[in-house]
């Protein structure tokens, strides 16, 4: 299974882009996507404001077997929201 970074090093890169002014970090949380099938992935996208399109980082992810232990990396001062119907039916819910 490609795991990705450790709980800490994925907190810690969150946190470095939610310091900046410029950037709104996003995380969010799917459900065994295409590219990792056997596990729930959280992925941080990185919205830079005055850029029109985010960016979502490949090397900024984390991997794990259930989602407690996904949703234990993410940094708890995070807000939670909940996925939409429009949403691809991967994703489980996003964290700002």
């Amino acid at each position: 299974m490609k795991e990705g970074l450790t709980d800490e090093e994925f907190r810690r890169l969150v946190n470095l882009g939610r310091r900046s002014s410029r950037v709104t970090m996003i995380v969010t949380v799917y459900e065994h996507p295409k590219d990792i099938p056997d596990s729930y992935v959280a992925r941080a996208h990185v919205l830079v404001h005055g850029v029109k399109a985010p960016y979502a980082s490949p090397a900024i992810y984390i991997a794990r077997d259930t989602l407690d232990a996904v949703r234990a990396a993410i940094p708890a001062d995070m807000l939670r929201i909940c996925r939409q119907p429009t949403d691809d039916p991967t994703i489980v819910e996003a964290y700002i």
